[in-house]
């Protein structure tokens, strides 16, 4: 796992990596090419060096935390590595979690939306995805306060497994208030990420997680979210992997509305019971399966 380490660490983007890969017949080739192979590739020089010059001591460290945490290592090669990240163009060589990984294999609904919540958007998300656990799936969400605090607390309350999607490194869990969350969710369910600890944070943390949410998640679900709301982000993904939206229609004057509303008038599924998304999920099932047999 030093060499996955070692191109994580390095910061090299995911899709670069995809592309380059295809070059090498071996990831560890990629710490031994010469500097006209990174040039030629559009490395940025000081990915270049980390690539070249790994810095064992950093790896070292990060190996030893992640034995004391029983934390889990699964690079793209892995058996276990997620059929579902798979199809990302940039889907991350390697991914860290915490917990029991086995919960990966199952099916999950993406529960996410607005961190500044209404009591409709609370009630509404604890309404779905009850609905929705009780029927066997499990729920993947960002950790974040609001919306995906509430549909990880209530499929936990269902006594069914959540998996939880970090920006950071499982080092640095936040919000800090969702630490003691985190630590129930590992219980009966896991945490991933794909940056390495130690990571400090980068506005392009997040949206890489959003884009990890819903590659691990066969549908995702938006009770509330504004227009401004980086849940459109994860909404955009599901879209881009052809996995159905479902948007909880709310109030015309309320701002958390909006990005629901906006996702509705562009093809988005309007639900508004539990049911509607057993429905459209059982739909899209049976599609999947009948193109699968005619294909």
């Amino acid at each position: 796992m030093e060499t996955y380490l070692a191109i994580s660490i390095s910061q090299i983007q995911p899709l670069q990596y995809r592309k380059i890969i295809q070059s090498v017949d071996n990831p560890k080739k990629l710490l031994t090419q010469s500097d006209d192979f990174y040039q030629h590739h559009n490395i940025h020089p000081t990915i270049a060096n980390k690539l070249k010059a790994p810095d064992e001591k950093s790896i070292l460290s990060i190996l030893k935390w992640l034995r004391q945490h029983d934390c889990t290592l699964i690079s793209d090669q892995c058996e276990s590595y997620p059929d579902q990240l798979k199809q990302l163009p940039c889907a991350p060589p390697l991914i860290y979690v915490m917990g029991d990984s086995q919960h990966l294999r199952r099916k999950h609904i993406a529960v996410v939306g607005s961190r500044n919540a209404s009591y409709y958007g609370i009630s509404t998300t604890r309404t779905f995805t009850r609905g929705i656990a009780t029927h066997g799936y499990g729920i993947a969400s960002g950790l974040a306060i609001g919306i995906d605090t509430i549909a990880h607390e209530t499929c936990l309350e269902s006594i069914q497994p959540t998996i939880a999607i970090i920006g950071l490194g499982l080092d640095n869990i936040t919000p800090i208030c969702n630490r003691p969350l985190a630590e129930k969710i590992m219980t009966l369910g896991c945490i991933i990420t794909e940056m390495p600890p130690q990571t400090r944070y980068q506005k392009q943390c997040f949206p890489r997680r959003n884009r990890l949410i819903s590659a691990l998640s066969i549908a995702t679900l938006i009770p509330e979210a504004s227009q401004a709301s980086g849940t459109l982000i994860t909404a955009q993904y599901s879209i881009d992997l052809h996995r159905p939206v479902m948007a909880v229609p709310g109030r015309i004057d309320q701002p958390q509305a909006g990005g629901c509303h906006q996702l509705i008038q562009t093809g988005a599924h309007l639900v508004t019971h539990a049911q509607d998304c057993l429905d459209l999920l059982s739909e899209s099932e049976k599609l999947e399966q009948n193109c699968s047999v005619t294909s």
